[in-house]
């Protein structure tokens, strides 16, 4: 993994941005594109990771050419002699690996028009950083941070059940270990939807059932189904708590994954798990289905 360093002399630093600002200010501008050394840029690493995988620089600089790097975007720390980054560390890493000498400067649109106190200027910053909806190298899990000092309410939650329940997050693709969430745009858009309720009951139904040390156990496909079931059944939720609570716990996600495809070869993985899910609640718990399999499509059944 890659991070770039810069010496840095902050007396000078200062200085010479305060040159390079001059014009903007004097004239009142609120944004203005401007050509800024590259080592009087920086990220705020509360909200930013200062490393990239290998992954993400080998797709920017296989692809590399002038027009790629495009502006980046900043906010000026005059006090500093620094612009922090809130749009395009990655191309500016980038940069540095092709070429250090020919991009020893970029372009950055500059915000001048930033909140002068500190906090408020941090919260502005993490708000737009985390706002780049489409920018896809930008991941919902790198934007965690900034979406904690925003006060992003789904996040708070979602640090408060990490606290309770001790799971953890990782960027890399592929089978998760123990304790650890298979998506965490799932959960995000689960919390967001269903709320701390539905996270609990998810959450204690993996951990008294020693599902959250399996591999996979805290898998997408096994949210979703547990979701299903919180929010089709909401009048039986106790009851199917304890009733998964005993029935998953000897199972695992492979068993639950080939049993499921199996029995409902016609779905899609996601489908076929969530109503083995139901099936095995309806079975165990003489509740009625909520849905039903026609022309290979989940029906809700009509009340």
């Amino acid at each position: 993994m890659t991070t770039i360093n810069f010496k840095r002399n902050k007396k000078e630093n200062i200085a010479e941005l305060r040159g390079i600002l001059a014009d903007a200010k004097r004239r009142k501008l609120t944004k203005v594109i401007l050509q800024i050394p590259v080592r009087l840029m920086t990220i705020d690493t509360g909200y930013q990771t200062p490393v990239r995988t290998e992954r993400e620089l080998d797709y920017l600089t296989k692809k590399w050419d002038d027009r790629m790097i495009g502006v980046l975007v900043g906010v000026p720390h005059e006090e500093e002699g620094l612009v922090y980054l809130v749009d395009g560390y990655g191309r500016m890493t980038a940069s540095q690996i092709v070429d250090a000498e020919k991009y020893k400067e970029l372009e950055i649109q500059v915000i001048l028009d930033a909140p002068k106190d500190k906090l408020e200027r941090r919260k502005f910053e993490a708000r737009y950083y985390s706002s780049q909806g489409n920018n896809k190298r930008v991941t919902p899990l790198q934007k965690h941070g900034a979406r904690q000092i925003i006060e992003d309410p789904v996040v708070l939650t979602m640090d408060r059940l990490q606290e309770k329940y001790g799971f953890e997050y990782t960027a890399v693709r592929g089978r998760r270990g123990d304790a650890i969430i298979g998506s965490y745009s799932e959960l995000y858009k689960n919390i967001s939807t269903n709320g701390e309720e539905f996270g609990e009951f998810f959450f204690d139904i993996c951990k008294e059932s020693g599902f959250n040390r399996k591999t996979d156990g805290y898998a997408v496909y096994v949210m979703r189904s547990i979701r299903d079931l919180y929010k089709y059944y909401p009048e039986n939720r106790t009851e199917i708590k304890d009733f998964l609570v005993k029935w998953l716990r000897p199972l695992d996600y492979r068993y639950l994954h080939a049993k499921s495809g199996a029995k409902y070869e016609l779905l899609g993985p996601g489908n076929a798990m969530t109503m083995y899910f139901e099936d095995a609640v309806v079975e165990g718990l003489g509740l009625p289905h909520k849905r039903t399999v026609q022309d290979n499509k989940v029906i809700e059944q009509s009340a």
